[in-house]
């Protein structure tokens, strides 16, 4: 299976093709494009398409950790984690 990148450019001419997010079959399969998804955050609310940027010359990870207070597993693996 080819990324979704691979159907069309995403940047031509400085500016997205597709607007402010991926059109594309979302899906949470590799190697795919994830619905637009929106979390709230301690400094207000975020989306996907906020680091949506096809024309930068480099490209930028995002990593999304979700915890619930009820998990001890997963509480002490987000304290242990770098905020980058």
């Amino acid at each position: 299976m080819q990324p979704a990148e691979a159907a069309h450019p995403l940047c031509s001419n400085g500016q997205s093709t597709d607007g402010v997010y991926p059109k594309a079959n979302y899906s949470f399969d590799l190697l795919n494009t994830p619905p637009d998804l929106a979390f709230d955050a301690p400094s207000g609310p975020i989306a996907l398409h906020d680091y949506f940027e096809p024309c930068a010359p480099t490209s930028r990870l995002l990593i999304s950790a979700s915890v619930r207070p009820w998990c001890g597993t997963c509480f002490g693996t987000s304290s242990t984690t770098p905020q980058t």
